[in-house]
């Protein structure tokens, strides 16, 4: 057993601790600095004339009073990156699918720690021995059938 007071990690899991700078990070994924810092910040956007709007961060810090990331989060962000560019699903469906599986899942890195199927246009998660489409904003939606598209699996 760890003596708490021998602890380096202060009962954090390593994996967990921020050590990545948010350039360095969109260096090893090999995103855009401001593709990332979107994706962690959330980024303000206009919507008419003298009016913005915001698009919330897809990936939590693991410290919000710090900008650095954690190893969890440069997980999160290449799947996130895979999901947008090799899937070509929509930031919005994987926020969403993100969104769900946080509450339904009750996960706090659903990108990290889910397997995800995708048709392209959704994104899916097996539970349980079944199929749900976690782009669904509702909460109780249950996956009903691909519609004849076959899903392929999300890196």
């Amino acid at each position: 057993m760890t003596d708490s007071a021998n602890d380096i990690y202060r009962g954090r899991e390593p994996r967990d601790l921020p050590a990545y700078s948010p350039s360095e990070a969109a260096f090893l994924i090999g995103v855009p600095s401001a593709t990332l810092r979107s994706w962690v910040f959330g980024r303000h956007y206009p919507v008419r004339a003298k009016e913005r709007g915001f698009s919330p961060p897809v990936i939590r810090r693991p410290d919000h009073k710090q900008r650095c990331l954690s190893f969890t989060n440069l997980v999160e962000a290449h799947v996130l990156a895979s999901i947008r560019s090799f899937h070509g699903v929509l930031l919005e469906v994987a926020r969403s699918a993100v969104e769900f599986l946080e509450t339904r899942m009750e996960t706090d890195h659903p990108l990290a720690s889910g397997r995800f199927l995708t048709d392209g246009a959704s994104l899916f998660v097996e539970h349980m021995g079944e199929v749900i489409n976690a782009s669904l904003a509702d909460a109780d939606a249950e996956f009903t059938g691909f519609g004849g598209c076959a899903p392929t699996t999300a890196p």
